[in-house]
């Protein structure tokens, strides 16, 4: 499986530091899944993490709930964070040098 960051967004909630497209593909062939929307938070202990896509749905009463657009295995999971969030630092490393180098 090859994980790539297609590209990074910024997003207009301001709890979500990006969003992010991802493309999952087959090493073997032309086969691939392109994740739209998901999106790189930081928790408040200050490490990232990545939330995949999901949709509201009006709950019981008042109020939504949020339910997965995409879910993979523990394993898949780990080995796109793994991608997906050195790439994040590494934009952001290189976007403070920039506004640095600007100043």
């Amino acid at each position: 499986m090859q994980i790539k960051v297609l590209n990074f967004s910024p997003s207009s909630k301001p709890h979500v530091l990006a969003s992010v497209r991802i493309e999952l593909s087959v090493e073997e062939g032309d086969h691939s899944i392109v994740i739209d929307d998901a999106r790189v938070l930081r928790n408040r202990h200050g490490q990232l993490w990545l939330a995949m896509p999901s949709y509201s749905v009006p709950a019981n009463g008042k109020g939504y709930d949020y339910l997965p657009a995409v879910v993979l295995s523990t394993k898949l999971k780990r080995e796109v964070e793994d991608v997906i969030l050195p790439a994040y630092e590494a934009r952001e490393r290189q976007q403070a040098a920039a506004s640095g180098s600007r100043q």
